[in-house]
């Protein structure tokens, strides 16, 4: 426990003010030991500083001593007139060192109750914040710190860099006027004037941004950091060659690195010499051969140059969908529809996109093509999409010319299949059912099957079957986040309350880790029951279980506003 500061708490003397800045010093120069037997001297005359102790704990940190440093933090809170805010954030440091952040926190919110105008500690509690997850109080606390008289330079830079991690567009002008400021004050410091150009750019000015780095190298002079940030500036304002003169002198100055001939190549690739491109990510793959993004760089490049079987090799390799679906336009092109459809149809497994799926059943359409992948993506396309499928693919005089390109005599799963999703398109959901369940019994063929039995037994009111059909894939689905609103929303039609399905949830969450999309399902179930605080701790919770579900913050800022909005 952490007792109450007395009403007795004195600011600390100027001799222990002196010492500690003494000690300081000494600790600057790398003299540990001495600083240590300074620092138990003044320990000894005044045994019940809580500065002193917080110091010393310091220094036995420092020195490797964690077990030792911490026994101490914790001993310079008792006193009962501490007034230490030193205590709270070396300790906190410590737990934040050793990975336990939800300790930090907690010691950090402790050090702001007694101390509430500490901008350090307001500081230290905004980053740790973040670093959680808690979007929203380390906004509230780093808004609340930049808005005080005179912040500290680290609190503007640690705002920014949560505006700029938030997308807040709002505040991107006051990032602007603040970053400015930070740059007059350090006209020499190269790191305080480029975060200005970086500034500008969030915010649009992209010309303006140019335009101030340029002026920068009259300053620094050959300085390969500015030269670096110069070519992505340039890059950004569409002048490629400039970029790669920049990038170049970097190069003469800096000597190669992978990472560096990864942006020339992309540089090339944009200015349109896919050659050059072709020479700059060789290099970088050669220094770097196991980074996966040099390799998918260079497939793109070769992709460019039109060599469509090596393209394909290495875009094989890294399954992303938006070099598949540039394959597939380039394999249209040069009129290889087979190619074009498999190139598509890999992408739209990847991420499965209205466009792509379009492309997909025009072309086998058309050009001709496997019936069942053409029925197998009609029915995806009806999961996701259902508006974007053109309206005479649903009607029987259609469907009756598709089906005779079934070989008459062949009667295999595959067929019984594309038979069955015809079936449904045609409305006969309970002739579609029992076709689709001996499919699946004899051979799975796609996942998509459990889906369609699913959706087919709860349009004839069969919620338990339904739900036992969308069961049997949520361990492997590829679209696990669709299929938990699914289950979901079955599961609410069965009469099961919105918190038993956060079992359900984290079952989901067990096999395809806790994506954002889970939460956001979980919030539409709780705001359908009107439970807006519910609705709001279920996004802040998904915020807080991984920090790629910063995508959920603006929902919940939408959420907040909107439960004003209906008081």
């Amino acid at each position: 426990m952490i007792p109450e500061i007395s009403e007795k708490a004195q600011e600390e003397p100027r001799q222990t003010i002196l010492l500690i800045h003494h000690v300081g010093e000494m600790v600057n120069r790398g003299d540990l030991e001495g600083a240590l037997l300074l620092i138990d001297e003044a320990l000894q005359k005044n045994p019940e500083s809580s500065r002193i102790k917080a110091e010393k704990g310091k220094i036995l940190e420092l020195s490797g001593r964690t077990r030792e440093a911490e026994d101490l933090y914790w001993s310079s809170f008792e006193p009962a007139n501490s007034n230490c805010p030193e205590s709270f954030l070396y300790l906190a440091s410590l737990k934040m060192n050793a990975g336990d952040l939800q300790k930090a926190l907690w010691l950090l919110e402790k050090g702001l109750e007694r101390f509430p105008e500490n901008q350090f500690i307001l500081l230290e509690a905004g980053i740790v914040s973040a670093l959680l997850g808690k979007w929203w109080l380390a906004l509230d606390r780093l808004n609340a710190l930049v808005r005080t008289k005179t912040p500290p330079v680290e609190a503007i830079m640690a705002w920014g860099a949560l505006i700029t991690r938030l997308a807040l567009v709002e505040d991107y002008p006051e990032l602007v006027t603040r970053y400015r400021t930070i740059a007059d004050r350090n006209p020499s410091d190269i790191d305080s004037r480029i975060l200005y150009v970086h500034a500008l750019e969030i915010a649009d000015q992209k010309r303006k941004a140019l335009k101030e780095i340029k002026g920068l190298e009259k300053i620094f002079t050959k300085s390969p950091v500015l030269l670096r940030e110069m070519g992505r500036v340039l890059m950004n304002n569409n002048e490629y060659a400039q970029a790669i003169d920049s990038f170049r002198r970097v190069l003469d100055l800096e000597g190669d690195s992978p990472s560096l001939r990864h942006t020339m190549a992309m540089a090339h690739k944009l200015n349109g010499k896919p050659l050059a491109a072709l020479e700059s990510i060789g290099r970088a793959i050669e220094l770097e051969p196991d980074n996966p993004e040099h390799s998918l760089l260079m497939g793109q490049i070769v992709l460019d140059m039109g060599d469509l079987d090596r393209a394909s090799t290495i875009i094989h390799q890294h399954q992303h969908a938006p070099s598949f679906r540039n394959l597939g336009d380039l394999y249209v092109q040069k009129k290889k529809w087979g190619q074009a459809t498999e190139a598509y149809l890999r992408g739209f497994e990847i991420h499965p996109t209205p466009e792509t799926g379009e492309e997909i059943l025009r072309l086998i359409e058309k050009k001709g093509g496997e019936p069942f992948v053409f029925m197998e993506v009609m029915a995806w396309m009806d999961l996701f999409f259902p508006k974007r499928i053109p309206s005479r693919y649903r009607t029987a005089s259609f469907l009756d010319t598709f089906l005779k390109r079934i070989k008459p005599l062949k009667e295999d799963t595959e067929t019984i299949a594309i038979k069955a999703i015809a079936t449904y398109f045609r409305g006969k959901t309970n002739d579609a059912i029992p076709m689709l369940e001996k499919v699946v019994t004899i051979d799975p063929l796609s996942e998509v099957l459990f889906w369609m039995i699913s959706l087919c037994y709860e349009m004839t009111g069969n919620i338990p079957k339904a739900i036992d059909a969308a069961t049997k894939v949520y361990q492997n689905s590829r679209e696990p986040v669709t299929l938990f609103y699914t289950l979901g929303r079955l599961y609410l039609k069965k009469g099961t309350s919105v918190e038993e399905i956060h079992a359900l949830r984290e079952k989901f969450i067990s096999h395809h880790g806790p994506k954002a999309g889970f939460f956001r399902v979980m919030t539409e179930f709780h705001l359908g029951q009107n439970d807006w605080q519910k609705a709001i701790e279920c996004l802040q919770e998904g915020m807080q279980r991984s920090q790629e579900n910063i995508a959920l913050f603006p929902d919940y800022q939408r959420l907040l506003e909107e439960k004003a909005l209906s008081r």
